[in-house]
Formats: C-alpha cells, structure tokens, sequence
C-alpha cells in the first residue's frame, strides 16, 4: 500500500537471546503487538517475521508493517532491499528502527534521524549497509558497564530482573509513536514528543548508569 511504514525491531531470533538487552528493538514491536491487533502476513524463514497493522487516519485506510528480522543481528539489514521494495519503502523516512544503544542511559529513550555513524552496533550497521542513511533511528537506553572488558556479556547476557522490567516499561513509551506515528507533522515534532522521556529503576545498583 502507498506511503505504507516499516516498523523494524533490530534483535537475535535465537530463544537464548530473549530476555536480554540486545533484544529490546523487538521488545517495542511486541509491546505494540500485545495493545492493538496486528495480522502474521508473511514468515520467511531465516529472514523475518512480517506483521500488518491495520488503522483508519482521517477514514482513510492504511496499513503500516512490523518486522523481525530472523537473520540474526549482524545480518539483520540484509532482508531490507527486496522487502523494502515488495512493501513500497522508497523514502528513508518510511523506515522506522528500534534498537538497544549503550551510549544512552538506562531507561532513556531518543528519536532521530540516522546519519551514517552506526555507533557501533552492528546491527545498525546492516541497515547502513543494505539501506544507507536517512531513516529514522528510535533508541532505548541499556546504558554501559564500568568494566568495559565485560561489554558483550552486559549487552547478550541475562539480568537482574528489576532491570529487565524497567527495560520493558521503556520499550513501551515507543507505542505511541508507532500508534500514531502518521498524526506527526515532521520530525520535529516527532523528537518533542519522545525525546527526553526516560523510566528510572527503582533500584539503580541493579541498573547501573553508564560510565564514560
């Protein structure tokens, strides 16, 4: 469908991988995905999950898509030229990424859009890659362990679980922005309205914020 979004949810398929922080660009698709209706339109398998969210804006119908790339997060952006193509994904703009970033503090969340500096994530560099610049990056905040020796495990490994819950109430802050993602004049104000926006752990020995 013309002008449709991508809504893409950067992440590992593997079940090992669930709970962690890398895991939390596919956390916001299935917050969505458990407040409003979406249909399973197509499984590839070892390439993605692809769900169709219909929604009424101004009585016109529209249908917007959810991805889960089942690459795996280095290859994530691999699957995005032939599906960008089959869904009319011509402007940057229609694409829409959440993923983890360490550069944030935990429970942090922040919009823009995505130069070519993919900080490195690989994940974000696959896009780079396969989509080039432009789209728009939504971020949450896992922040970074003092030991930076200990960084793989801090971003693949399990956590406290006050951790993971706050991490999951941060992923939800990103609904409404898939909801009402076309109601939003420009980015502009697309950033007013989510950046700056952050969930504190109650507890932050078990969250702690990163360190530079």
């Amino acid at each position: 469908m013309k002008n449709s979004k991508l809504f893409f949810g950067l992440g590992n398929p593997e079940l090992k991988y669930r709970n962690t922080r890398h895991q939390m660009g596919c956390k916001v698709l299935d917050a969505f995905r458990i407040k409003f209706k979406t249909t399973l339109v197509e499984h590839v398998e070892g390439q993605y999950d692809l769900y169709a969210y219909e929604h009424a804006v101004d009585g016109e119908k529209c249908v917007d898509y959810l991805c889960y790339p089942l690459t795996g997060m280095n290859s994530a952006g691999d699957v995005l030229p032939e599906l960008s193509k089959k869904l009319g994904i011509e402007n940057p703009e229609q694409l829409i990424v959440f993923y983890d970033d360490i550069h944030l503090e935990p429970g942090c969340i922040r919009v823009k859009k995505m130069s070519e500096n993919h900080g490195g994530h690989n994940g974000v560099k696959s896009v780079l890659e396969n989509f080039g610049p432009g789209w728009i990056a939504c971020k949450i905040g896992i922040g970074s362990p003092a030991d930076k020796s200990k960084l793989l495990e801090w971003v693949i490994g399990q956590m406290d679980f006050k951790c993971y819950v706050m991490l999951i109430h941060t992923c939800i802050l990103f609904v409404p922005l898939i909801e009402n993602f076309r109601s939003y004049a420009d980015m502009t104000a697309i950033q007013s309205a989510f950046n700056g926006m952050r969930i504190v752990c109650e507890d932050e020995s078990t969250c702690p914020q990163s360190q530079s």
